[in-house]
């Protein structure tokens, strides 16, 4: 089972994008990037989910400082500024307003991936 975390200002986003995951991952939701950050030092994430524009930390920062603290997860945009991601960062980008069909998505592709890569480790070389 996949761990999500999800970063955002607004609630009603953080909630929605809750609500639509927690049928099929554990979901942690932060209103900003220094408490999501704590948390992943208590806990591996497999994906989080960020806003950009952020009150004291901003996603790009909050995925700066992620990928030192958590290496691993992997990062998605979730932002109304698609153009404030730098063009050199490796991470998706979604655009708001979204569906949530695009979060469900990238989860699932993300769950498939690392069911393959541990299907990879277990064949028996003949």
């Amino acid at each position: 089972m996949l761990n999500v975390l999800i970063v955002d200002d607004d609630a009603s986003i953080r909630e929605m994008i809750s609500i639509a995951l927690r049928s099929k991952y554990k979901v942690d939701s932060f209103s900003s990037g220094e408490n999501a950050l704590i948390a992943c030092s208590e806990k591996d994430y497999d994906i989080a989910f960020t806003d950009v524009s952020m009150p004291h930390m901003d996603g790009i920062e909050f995925s700066h400082k992620m990928s030192i603290v958590s290496p691993k997860t992997r990062i998605v945009f979730v932002t109304g500024l698609p153009d404030s991601v730098p063009k050199d960062n490796p991470s998706k980008v979604i655009a708001k307003p979204f569906v949530l069909k695009e979060i469900m998505n990238e989860c699932d592709e993300l769950l498939r991936e690392m069911q393959e890569s541990d299907t990879d480790v277990f064949e028996v070389a003949e």
